[in-house]
């Protein structure tokens, strides 16, 4: 390694780049960060971590930089996609001010980009830059970037910190054009897997719930242990394996979605890729209307009777939905499918968002898990939503 000691700055205090920019503090380089929201920037400066939901070590906060203060900079600002593919404004944004304050730096970029975007760039800029795809999961963001199993950098051109990092950091140099390809891919296969078991879940639930005689059906509990030991059975086949093989109401976040539209606009399969985005929010319509039939199906046996008026108040009309992330281990919610539940539930009852489950629920109410709590209480006021391969099923 070289005898100096670089200055690194982070663009983008997100879940990409802070948490990135904490973990190469712990290796006892010097770190700066930079961004555009000022409150963010506040609690760094004080030492504080700004990202809800995401755990990071104490004492490693970077400092808050500029540009013209680094010798390398990582970009990992927001990429997000458009009906026209992805948009690189914050890109282009970065690269102007780095190559005004800092035209000798060495430019890695850590944010989603498509193929051609990496020559673009480097063309654009006259500078050498590369590219290192990132892998990580929303409240698991630290661990996932201290894990050195899928370090990989594209480089265009060539410069004299490179050695440098690659060693600091235990990079696989990899050709530009399987950089590009390498998580977009992952995430199209990722969506279109957790899109069939979401479907094959929805369809067993309102065969065995809403299907058939009445006094044929099945509890919600029931179904949801039918549903959970099918997913363990199929993943203990070991070319399938238990990983990614939970169900829920739909998956939700940036990533899966936007690798979705990427490929769409990018490869010649736009209808296969629109088909799978289009059928995450399908499953979500269709897991309304099952629990609006079934809150349906409830209420009739709660009609009011001459001398049993006190019935009508316990018909279901209030839904507490548990967990308010995109996923369970985080409470980001763009993309919340529990947010887009709410939306259509909302038009015929009271919907509240909670990430815990209440301590108490009145006759009136109905408690459904989406993202939060691993069990429920077993009762017909109860729907567990979350369907997983490993655990207990109740």
């Amino acid at each position: 390694m070289e005898d100096i000691m670089i200055k690194h700055i982070v663009v983008g205090a997100g879940y990409v780049g802070l948490p990135f920019a904490v973990y190469l503090k712990t290796l006892g380089e010097d770190v700066g960060i930079i961004d555009v929201d000022p409150i963010k920037l506040g609690m760094i400066a004080q030492g504080n971590n700004p990202l809800k939901g995401e755990p990071m070590p104490q004492g490693y906060m970077p400092e808050v930089s500029t540009y013209g203060e680094g010798d390398v900079y990582w970009v990992c600002v927001p990429t997000p996609s458009t009906d026209e593919g992805v948009n690189l404004d914050h890109i282009f944004d970065c690269m102007n001010k780095i190559q005004q304050y800092s035209p000798e730096a060495l430019v890695i970029i850590k944010s989603t980009i498509p193929q051609s975007a990496l020559r673009i760039l480097s063309a654009t800029y006259k500078m050498p830059i590369g590219f290192s795809p990132e892998f990580l999961v929303q409240g698991r963001a630290y661990a996932n970037v201290k894990d050195t199993s899928r370090r990989y950098l594209a480089m265009i051109g060539i410069h004299k910190h490179l050695p440098y990092v690659q060693n600091l950091l235990d990079f696989e140099l990899i050709d530009p054009n399987v950089a590009c390809h390498i998580k977009t891919l992952a995430n199209n296969l990722l969506a279109t897997r957790l899109q069939l078991i979401n479907t094959y879940a929805l369809n067993i639930w309102k065969d065995v719930v809403l299907d058939g005689l009445p006094h044929l059906r099945l509890s919600p509990h029931e179904a949801h242990a039918i549903i959970c030991q099918m997913l363990n059975k199929v993943g203990a086949d070991p070319r399938i394996g238990t990983h990614y093989l939970d169900a829920s109401i739909g998956y939700g976040g940036s990533c899966l979605n936007k690798d979705l539209l990427n490929s769409a606009n990018a490869l010649q399969c736009a209808d296969y890729m629109d088909e799978i985005y289009g059928a995450n929010n399908q499953t979500l319509m269709a897991w309304y209307h099952h629990i609006a039939f079934y809150i349906r199906e409830y209420n009739k046996g709660k009609e009011a009777k001459p001398d049993e008026s006190y019935q009508a108040v316990n018909k279901i009309d209030t839904i507490y939905l548990v967990g308010s992330g995109f996923s369970a281990i985080t409470k980001d919610t763009r993309n919340s499918p529990t947010s887009q539940f709410k939306d259509l539930l909302a038009d015929h009852f009271t919907v509240y968002i909670v990430d815990d489950l209440p301590l108490f629920i009145r006759p009136n109410e109905l408690v459904i898990n989406c993202r939060g709590v691993r069990k429920l209480p077993c009762g017909p006021r109860f729907i567990n939503l979350v369907f997983q391969a490993e655990g207990d099923y109740e």
